[in-house]
C-alpha cells in the first residue's frame, strides 16, 4: 500500500528554495528594497529571494477589473502594480490561479481541476501573460501557487479509472491507527469511500484527494506542471501543503524522508531557471522542455 500526506503546510520556493530572512551579506544584495522605484530592477542574482519584499495577493478579493463582476481578477491586479511598486513590494505571490472545483463563495482554488488552465473566473491565460510581462516590465517578480499535495476529485485524474487507482492513494477499509497529518482525528478523517475503495485525504474532506508520490508517472506529471508555468514567466513558486507529499504510515504522515527527496526534484528543475536574471522566458534548458 503506498500513502502520501496533506495539509496546508506553507514554504515557499523561490526560485528553488525555502524562503529565508534577509540575507547578512549586505554586499551580495545591494538592491535596496525598502523602496523600489518605478522600473527599477530586483538584483540579477541567483539569490534575489533572500532579500525580495513579497506580497501574497489573494487574488479573488483584490480588485475587481476588466470584468467587472465583483470578484477579483488578473487584469484588476495588473492594474495596481503602480500602488503594490508605491508600497516597496519588488515580488508578488499569486493565490491559486488554476482551474478548481467550487467557484462559489467560498473558492479558494486549492482544489484543483486543471493544472494547465487559469481558473476563468480570473481571466485568461492571455490575461495572465499580460500580468507577467507587465510585472517584468516594472523590474519586479512574480509566484504562482503550486498545489501537488491533492487535487478535487472532481480531476479527470480521479474520475478516469485509468489514472485513479494508481495516482492516489487507496486501501480496501479504514485502517486504525490513522488521524490528520497534524495531529488527532481518526480514520474516518483521512479515509473516505470513493470507488476504488477508501481514498486517503489529507483534509478530512470528501472533495480532496491525496496523490500518490510513490507512483512515478504522478512525480513526472508534477514536474510537468511546475516547468510548464516557468516556462511561461513566473519566478518561482510557493508549494502548498510542502510537508506532506508522502506518507509512511500512521503517525508518519509529515517531514518524511521520501518527501524531502521529492521536494530536492522540485528544487533540481527550479535551478536550471535560476539563472538570477528577469524573464521573459522559456528558461533553462528550451529542448528539454520543448513538448511541455
Amino acid at each position: 500500500m503506498k500513502l502520501r500526506p496533506a495539509l496546508t503546510a506553507v514554504a515557499l520556493l523561490l526560485a528553488g528554495l525555502a524562503c529565508h530572512g534577509p540575507s547578512a551579506d549586505a554586499s551580495r544584495y545591494p538592491v535596496d528594497t525598502t523602496t523600489i522605484g518605478p522600473g527599477q530592477q530586483l538584483e540579477s542574482a541567483p539569490g534575489w529571494y533572500a532579500d525580495a519584499v513579497i506580497y501574497h495577493v489573494w487574488v479573488k478579493a483584490f480588485a475587481d477589473g476588466a470584468y467587472s463582476d465583483g470578484i477579483g481578477d488578473l487584469p484588476g491586479l495588473q492594474g495596481k502594480l503602480d500602488y503594490l511598486q508605491s508600497l516597496g513590494v519588488n515580488t508578488l505571490w499569486l493565490s491559486p490561479i488554476f482551474e478548481c472545483d467550487n467557484k462559489g463563495a467560498s473558492m479558494h482554488g486549492y482544489d484543483t481541476t486543471d493544472y494547465y488552465a487559469v481558473n476563468d473566473r480570473f481571466g485568461t491565460k492571455a490575461d495572465l501573460k499580460n500580468l507577467i510581462d507587465a510585472v517584468h516590465a516594472k523590474g519586479m517578480r512574480i509566484l504562482f501557487d503550486f498545489v501537488p499535495n491533492h487535487t478535487s476529485t472532481k480531476h479527470p485524474w480521479f474520475t478516469n479509472a485509468a489514472t485513479r487507482d494508481s495516482w492516489y492513494i487507496w486501501n480496501a477499509g479504514q485502517p486504525a491507527g490513522w488521524g490528520l497529518p497534524w495531529g488527532g482525528g481518526t480514520p474516518q478523517d483521512v479515509w473516505r469511500s470513493g470507488a476504488s475503495g477508501y481514498f486517503y485525504t489529507s483534509f478530512s474532506t470528501d472533495t480532496l484527494a491525496d496523490l500518490n508520490f510513490y507512483n512515478p508517472a504522478v512525480q513526472a506529471e508534477m514536474q510537468k506542471v511546475q516547468a510548464y508555468w516557468l516556462d511561461r514567466g513566473f519566478d518561482g513558486m510557493r508549494v502548498d501543503a510542502v510537508r506532506y507529499l508522502c506518507e509512511a504510515g500512521p503517525g508518519q504522515q509529515a517531514d518524511q524522508p521520501d518527501t524531502h527527496a521529492r521536494l530536492r526534484i522540485f528544487r533540481s528543475l527550479l535551478d536550471e531557471y535560476n539563472t538570477g536574471d528577469l524573464h521573459p522566458h522559456p528558461g533553462g534548458d528550451p529542448a528539454k522542455h520543448a513538448a511541455r
